[in-house]
């Protein structure tokens, strides 16, 4: 095992913007730090004003699949402000983010915020919703996603829904999944582009 940086306060997840070149989030401080090798050198490159939760705070970071040309970030946070869940996107200039968009919000709670976002090679934004403890809310067999938990949406890069999104319904729009409880993380099969979830279950019943 090698350590190449410490000093990291509780970091959930992570995206290369460069060679040797990371941003690490840190869930309860709500900050962005870019790390560079070799060295290491750590900067704050962004503090989001996040709820200092259980699960909550800052939680997951996508890349624009045009990164290199575009440069816009995509976080999903807790935020203290609005009290909710949102996604929220940043344009890097090289050295700092500028230029913030709003793209979308959800309910929050203590825990079970999901919070994991990326880009699929469709190149539409997914991300993981909890059921931020509205247990009801997670069963296949719901009439309706009333309060926007308990799923995995799918989005342009702007925040509207795409048109082939698999659901018409009204208020389903966004939905590419439900029934889901919390997830920690997903993955896009390189070969077939499936989209693996890993759902976090409960300990008994």
């Amino acid at each position: 095992t090698t350590i190449i940086v410490t000093g990291i306060d509780f970091p959930t997840t992570m995206a290369f913007i460069g060679h040797c070149d990371f941003l690490v989030l840190e869930q309860r401080t709500g900050k962005v730090i870019r790390v560079k090798l070799p060295g290491p050198s750590l900067s704050t490159v962004l503090q989001l004003g996040s709820i200092n939760g259980s699960e909550q705070g800052m939680l997951g970071i996508a890349l624009h699949p045009e990164f290199t040309n575009k440069g816009w970030v995509y976080f999903y946070h807790t935020d203290s402000a609005g009290n909710c869940n949102q996604i929220v996107r940043y344009w890097w200039d090289g050295n700092s983010f500028i230029s913030r968009s709003f793209i979308i919000s959800f309910p929050t709670n203590s825990s079970h915020n999901g919070g994991i976002i990326a880009f699929g090679p469709d190149g539409k934004l997914y991300a993981v919703v909890g059921d931020t403890r509205r247990a009801s809310k997670t069963t296949n067999n719901a009439t309706a996603p009333q309060l926007n938990v308990a799923q995995i949406v799918r989005l342009n890069d702007d925040g509207s829904v795409p048109l082939d999104n698999p659901f018409s319904e009204p208020g389903w729009e966004k939905i590419y999944a439900y029934g889901i409880r919390n997830s920690f993380g997903f993955a896009f099969d390189p070969q077939t582009g499936c989209l693996l979830d890993t759902e976090n279950g409960p300990a008994s019943y």
